[in-house]
Formats: structure tokens, sequence, C-alpha cells
């Protein structure tokens, strides 16, 4: 039987950060995971030479927490495209933000992704998101992403067919039940 000062259930980058933190400071310790290796949802497989990302994870290098734990230059990690693929089987549009330069703006011609009104309307709520300090957007009103969305006078076709793909892929949830007041901050 195996003892340990601490055990801690999941390998995934939280239970591996603490392990190495009370490792460090001499405690014995155990991790415990129930999938074939370690990483949780940020982790990523080789598949006939395929790299395959598991999860929709993105790593923040500025956390100071992410600088004192990860060799950031070892990983040498790259800025993207803010925004989205639009892919209906037959063409692709990007869906972009426009400060992003000239690749964004054929997505956001009325009719290529949205219509006029859903992109004036998203356009309204990236601005509102965008210049409000981060307190003003927690202070909002309590109620789920789908109904914020909407409330501001968003379509069926831009929540469902355009926002929520891509919604869901980061709250990991297929509601799009996840408190507005946390969209709000990820969106800004």
């Amino acid at each position: 039987m195996q003892t340990a000062d601490v055990a801690i259930v999941g390998a995934g980058l939280a239970g591996l950060s603490a392990a190495t933190l009370l490792a460090d400071q001499g405690l014995g310790v155990v991790v415990w995971e129930a999938a074939d290796d370690v990483g949780g949802r940020v982790r990523t497989d080789e598949v006939d030479g395929f790299r395959l990302d598991r999860g929709f994870q993105v790593l923040l290098p500025s956390y100071p927490e992410v600088r004192r734990q990860i060799d950031l230059p070892a990983l040498r990690p790259r800025p993207f495209l803010r925004g989205l693929v639009l892919r209906d089987g037959v063409r692709s549009v990007v869906l972009g933000d426009p400060i992003g330069g000239a690749d964004a703006l054929a997505g956001l011609i009325p009719g290529r992704a949205l219509r006029a009104a859903d992109l004036a309307r998203l356009a309204a709520l990236t601005a509102r998101d965008r210049l409000r300090p981060p307190s003003t957007l927690v202070a909002g009103p309590e109620r789920s992403t789908r109904e914020d969305l909407r409330a501001r006078g968003l379509s069926a076709h831009a929540i469902d067919g355009v926002l929520a793909p891509l919604l869901r892929g980061i709250f990991l949830e297929e509601d799009l039940a996840t408190s507005a007041r946390f969209f709000h901050l990820v969106w800004r």
C-alpha cells in the first residue's frame, strides 16, 4: 500500500502544478489519474502523424502562475487570429475581429455569415464589453448566455448557427447555460 502526505486526484494542469508545489515543499505526493495519460483537457494526441487537441483550451502566458510553472520559451507560444471560421459544407467564411486586419473583414459583409442586423448587434455587444471595466461586466443581470444573447436581439441563426458552436467549445456545455457574466468577460 502506497502512503503519502497528499493525494491528488487528476493529472491535469492544476493537479500536476499542485503536486509540483507540494513536492517542492518536501511533502510526499501521489497523483491518481483515471485516463491513460496526463494533461486533462489540455492534451494533444498524435494519430497517424496528425496532432489532435483534446479540448478547447487557451494558455494565457501573461498569468504570473503560468510564468512560474511553465517554460514559455520552450513552448514557443504564438498569437492567433481572433475569430472563427464558419463552414456550411460548401464554403468557409472567416468571421473575425476587424481590429485583427483584412483577413477578418470578409465575414463582416452582411449576408456572408450574418445578416446586417446581427452584425450590428454583435458589434455593439463587442464594443460594450471591450470598453467597460470587467467589474461592471460581472455586475450585470444573472441570466444564461443564451438568454442574454436573445435579450440583445441576436437572431436564432446568429446564436445557434454561429455563436453556439464556438461557445460550446469554450464553456464545455451544450445549452449556453453558462452565466452571461462569465460570457461577457470571455467575449471581452
